[in-house]
């Protein structure tokens, strides 16, 4: 399986960028490639919301379930048809 991992330093607390991220109409604007994010439905664990994604101008449509705990620790959320891919973020506070 293929994994991407990416970090990211913001300033701000880490609940408040939890929040947003959790979002689903949010990751239009940070997910590359997606287009569209509507029929959302629910909150927390089981949230499902459809979304259409461009791969070099090919539309591609899915739908998503949150599936794990709602929590800036915990995030997970299947992406496709038949939950066949897996998006897991997680949030932590830096020392300094």
């Amino acid at each position: 399986m293929e994994k991407i991992e990416r970090s990211i330093s913001i300033n701000i607390p880490v609940e408040k960028v939890f929040s947003y991220m959790n979002h689903p109409i949010n990751q239009l604007e940070w997910l590359p490639g997606f287009v569209d994010i509507n029929d959302i439905k629910g909150e927390g664990v089981g949230r499902t919301c459809s979304w259409t994604y461009k791969v070099m101008g090919i539309p591609f449509k899915g739908k998503s379930v949150l599936s794990h705990g709602i929590c800036p620790e915990c995030a997970q959320e299947h992406f496709g048809i038949e939950a066949k891919d897996t998006v897991t973020s997680g949030y932590e506070t830096e020392n300094k």
